[in-house]
């Protein structure tokens, strides 16, 4: 029985991505989000993207910003790291999912 489970997982094929990691857009977990009021919870939008990466060094370690995201309704430009994900044995193909959180922040009147 023991050697018809390793025969088994010996014919599992490690993933065949480009070394070059690639991005995917999902979506965003609401379409709208609430004005930020002093006193009131925050409301959070969280960007989803999917990864995969085949030398599986996605992430800076010295913590360079690698993302940029654009608001076109007002070309507002914010920044974010991608997680250090460390390599992980032999075969280095990684994929998954990344979330980006952008909490709202209470309105400054003028």
């Amino acid at each position: 029985m023991f050697v018809l489970g390793l025969l088994a997982t010996a014919c599992v094929q490690p993933p065949d991505y480009p070394n070059e990691p690639e991005l995917d857009y999902i979506g965003f977990n609401k379409t709208t989000i609430f004005q930020g009021v002093d006193g009131f919870p925050s409301d959070t939008l969280e960007l989803r993207l999917a990864f995969t990466d085949g030398d599986g060094d996605l992430g800076y370690e010295d913590g360079t910003l690698d993302v940029t995201i654009i608001d076109n309704r007002d070309g507002f430009e914010q920044q974010r790291r991608l997680p250090v994900i460390p390599s992980q044995g032999v075969g280095n193909g990684i994929s998954g999912e990344i979330r980006l959180r952008f909490p709202n922040k209470p309105c400054e009147l003028f």
